[in-house]
């Protein structure tokens, strides 16, 4: 149980220990792993790409849609392209609804 991440495929899977109460049908999962990527990395003066990290999210406060990076003195807004995660709004990058009920 302490070794993980553990993944199935390129999707994070959610582990805990068991408990007398558990109920799969009523527990929420709040943290997660999730794949994203950070796009627009310069490999070379005239190549782009993309770095790929895993980070848990705690999805009771979101997705957000960028952050902000700093190096050598330059400052930039970083986009940020989840991967895997279920019922995120293309609107406003929360889970839990999809563009049709955005709020």
């Amino acid at each position: 149980m302490n070794e993980g991440p553990w993944f199935w495929g390129n999707v994070g899977l959610f582990m805990t220990s068991w408990f007398l109460e558990f109920d799969p049908n009523t527990m929420v999962v709040s943290k997660m792993l999730v794949w994203v990527k950070l796009y627009n990395e310069r490999l070379s003066k005239d190549i782009y790409t993309f770095a790929r990290i895993c980070v848990e999210v705690d999805l009771s406060q979101g997705l957000l849609g960028h952050i902000f990076l700093l190096h050598n003195e330059k400052q930039w807004a970083q986009p940020l392209d989840y991967e895997n995660t279920a019922f995120r709004c293309r609107i406003c990058r929360q889970t839990g609804h999809l563009q049709s009920a955005c709020p």
